[in-house]
């Protein structure tokens, strides 16, 4: 039995290892774009960090709860973006 075990962590650290490049290349593209941004504390620019850390903050909690995320889930993200859209528009 411990055997198995074994072979069952090896094969998730080795799946861990092929999962890194993407990981890194996805942070890197990010972190990339946030430093050319320029960055102004306007109002637009306010409300775009104000409704994506409640959005953020709602699929948090809801992951902290233990909730298997659905696509309805995300229908909140989606108004609180689409409140964006129309306030600068």
């Amino acid at each position: 039995m411990h055997h198995f075990h074994h072979r069952r962590t090896l094969s998730h650290h080795q799946n861990e290892r092929h999962k890194t490049p993407a990981v890194i290349s996805g942070d890197f593209d990010g972190a990339l774009g946030v430093m050319l941004t320029p960055w102004s504390p306007s109002p637009p620019v306010l409300l775009g960090a104000g409704l994506t850390l409640l959005a953020g903050g709602y699929t948090y909690l809801l992951v902290r709860r233990g909730v298997t995320l659905r696509p309805y889930h995300f229908l909140f993200n989606g108004l609180c973006y689409g409140a964006y859209f129309f306030a600068l528009t």
